[in-house]
């Protein structure tokens, strides 16, 4: 009988008390589970690593380590640096315990996944080996109910992804940047990866994206973010509207103050060419678009 494509999973967490159990039931309960899942615990002050330890017992594949220094949470470079943290302890103990695995994965905290999720992926990305990065379809808690997060559909999200072990490591790992995930997508595609959103995969969001701080500071370090990936600024009005159409007024005006601080301030940019010489590519490729139509 044929086993199915491996693969383990790296998870970041702080002081995720109301969400870290129904996370964990989630991944328990997929239809392929993870053959080694690392939970990082950033030095969490509530209750979280208590839960951690006490669901996991018993459990083999799920292994908490502490991230060792004590630091702000920041949706932006200290995120990266747990991350990658995680990546490594997971990369290690795998190497040094045998774990086989085809693709590695991450998923936030305040994630709940549909039981199929990773199963999903993984099969359309078998089917495809040109298929580096892939994520569900998130949708977010407003207060109300789950609505939908828009997005293009070559940008898989951060909060749910997956990719292709060789892709992860042609394209450097998981890189100490901002907007990780964006970097990642962009590095995948300059390496001749193919980047996807899959419809059939779900994940639920227990608070809306980048809303760990609240939705004014996480949109707002979007923008910057995007300013710091260089992001076209004449892009910018069109980025603007989207936000505004499909999470709401304030979101977008955060993210183009959030841009326009870093412009107007200088702010440093991300120091690699791929990047930057991708994103001009891209604005080039819009605008031809546009001309044609």
């Amino acid at each position: 009988m044929a086993t199915s494509p491996s693969y383990i999973l790296v998870t970041p967490v702080k002081n995720e008390e109301k969400n870290i159990i129904k996370l964990m039931e989630s991944v328990d309960n997929q239809s392929i589970k993870p053959m080694l899942w690392v939970i990082v615990d950033d030095n969490s002050t509530d209750s979280s690593p208590f839960l951690i330890e006490k669901y996991s017992e018993g459990k083999e594949y799920i292994r908490k380590v502490t991230y060792p220094e004590k630091k702000e949470w920041d949706i932006g470079i200290h995120y990266s640096e747990v991350c990658i943290y995680g990546f490594e302890k997971a990369v290690e103990i795998a190497e040094k315990e045998g774990i086989d695995y085809e693709y590695i994965a991450l998923l936030d905290a305040d994630i709940i996944l549909d039981n199929r999720y990773f199963k999903i992926l993984i099969n359309i990305m078998e089917k495809n080996p040109l298929l580096g990065i892939t994520s569900g379809v998130i949708y977010s808690w407003d207060g109300k109910k789950y609505i939908k997060d828009i997005s293009r559909k070559n940008l898989p999200r951060g909060a749910a992804r997956i990719w292709k072990k060789k892709c992860f490591l042609e394209t450097g790992r998981y890189l100490l940047t901002y907007s990780p995930d964006a970097v990642s997508n962009i590095k995948a595609n300059i390496h001749g990866w193919k980047t996807q959103i899959i419809e059939e995969a779900k994940a639920y969001q227990t608070r809306l994206t980048s809303s760990a701080k609240g939705t004014w500071v996480g949109f707002t370090k979007a923008g910057m973010s995007a300013y710091y990936t260089y992001y076209p600024l004449s892009l910018v009005p069109i980025r603007v509207v989207r936000t505004i159409l499909s999470k709401g007024t304030k979101e977008g005006i955060a993210f183009f103050i959030g841009y326009f601080k870093a412009w107007i301030n200088k702010y440093p940019r991300i120091e690699d060419d791929e990047i930057r010489k991708y994103n001009k590519k891209r604005l080039h490729e819009i605008m031809e678009y546009w001309l044609k139509r």
